[in-house]
């Protein structure tokens, strides 16, 4: 059970096989994780280490701040601003100018990181991207989990034995979320439940929809049941997005299986998965407005902007307090594929639909673990690399429509 993630400058190895010079192979033996501006390296980590405390963690991480400067350059940047337009525009941070991408992500109260269910690379990259953004915005970091359900025991890191029961994880292997336990062990960050139970996921999706939740239940997910209802048809783009998100997911998820939920229900849990992370960290960001809430969510329902993000943005004001200021959030898709944002080319879908009333942004930022393929990427802007533009050869692909 014994894995390695991390990267180092000859490419993806662990502690120990640096030493050997015996490359890692298989997904969790090792997971490539370069940044812009550091490379970390992480031991081989059990899941009794993650649990048991940081000491393995924290003994193969080296100084951040002092392997920035040992850090390989990507040839491409690795972190991208995604900026309104027709269409949408990629906006590249080289080395230079990372630190002050961070800090602009940072300077949010909740911070939404979509990755790819199960995906070990995505997670890692999330574990070292809220360790980058708490020490550019210089303030305490908590971490949200979709894949925990709420009333889940966050403490401390030890939760990653449990999580193999948690639903969304369920049947299969919790290890991906091992590196998000050994940073919050080794930082001793607060944990924030976002999932919601089996018992009330199982309940929407075989007995009617939501309608089958008693009202304590449908409160502990949902703050404003009027708004809730009423959000389809106020958010521009909701049923485009209903089409190409949430139905693709559900043929990718359950094409082809007898049991499989009928499409109704399973469109209601969807979009009460969405409400519960957007209530949950609304909750939490309000009572700690001096803390940055990173939260680690599906990237379904991340992405395009209709589901958890929409509805953070609507319950960004406490309904308690007229006066009190808005909460701020953002959001960063992780590794995005062109498959993964439901292109049909093989660059990135940057809006949901040509439509401008549809036309929502893929996310408001993007991340990649390493460099991403010239085809990959559409419509970029000169990079921000700290100095002024001196015409630095990024190998980008010609801008697609």
């Amino acid at each position: 059970r014994k894995f390695g993630f991390a990267c180092d400058r000859g490419g993806v190895r662990s502690a120990r096989t640096a030493s050997t010079s015996t490359r890692c192979t298989g997904a969790m033996r090792a997971l490539l994780l370069a940044t812009a501006s550091v490379a970390v390296a992480l031991a081989p980590v059990t899941r009794r280490d993650a649990f048991c405390g940081a000491a393995a963690f924290s003994a193969a991480v080296p100084a951040l701040a002092n392997a920035e400067a040992d850090a390989p350059r990507s040839p491409r940047p690795l972190g991208w601003k995604i900026l309104p337009g027709d269409p949408p525009l990629m906006q590249p941070y080289t080395d230079r100018g990372t630190e002050s991408l961070l800090k602009e992500i940072g300077s949010n109260d909740v911070v939404l990181l979509g990755a790819k269910r199960g995906n070990a690379e995505d997670h890692a990259l999330a574990a070292d991207l809220a360790l980058r953004l708490g020490r550019a915005a210089k303030r305490p970091v908590a971490l949200g989990l979709d894949a925990a359900p709420l009333g889940a025991d966050l403490r401390n890191g030890a939760w990653l034995e449990a999580a193999s029961q948690w639903p969304s994880v369920q049947g299969g292997d919790p290890d991906y979320l091992a590196p998000l336990a050994a940073a919050q062990s080794l930082q001793g960050w607060p944990g924030v439940p976002l999932g919601v139970t089996a018992a009330s996921m199982g309940a929407v999706q075989r007995s009617g929809g939501i309608a089958a939740l008693s009202e304590s239940e449908r409160n502990a997910y949902v703050d404003d049941i009027g708004a809730f209802v009423r959000y389809p048809q106020l958010t521009p783009g909701f049923d485009v997005w209903a089409e190409r998100v949430v139905a693709r997911t559900y043929a990718s998820r359950y094409g082809g299986l007898k049991e499989a939920p009928a499409y109704k229900d399973f469109f209601a849990s969807f979009i009460l998965y969405d409400e519960a992370v957007a209530s949950l960290a609304a909750r939490y960001a309000r009572e700690r407005r001096d803390a940055l809430l990173v939260c680690v969510v599906s990237d379904d329902h991340v992405k395009f902007g209709c589901g958890a993000p929409g509805r953070l943005q609507r319950l960004d004001v406490d309904p308690e307090a007229a006066a009190s200021s808005k909460l701020r959030a953002t959001s960063v898709l992780l590794n995005p594929t062109a498959n993964s944002t439901g292109s049909l080319s093989r660059s990135l879908r940057l809006a949901l639909a040509v439509d401008p009333k549809a036309a929502r942004r893929c996310s408001d930022y993007v991340w990649f673990s390493r460099s991403p393929p010239p085809n990959l990427l559409t419509h970029m802007m000169n990079p921000v690399d700290g100095n002024p533009f001196k015409g630095l050869d990024l190998g980008l692909s010609a801008p697609t429509v």
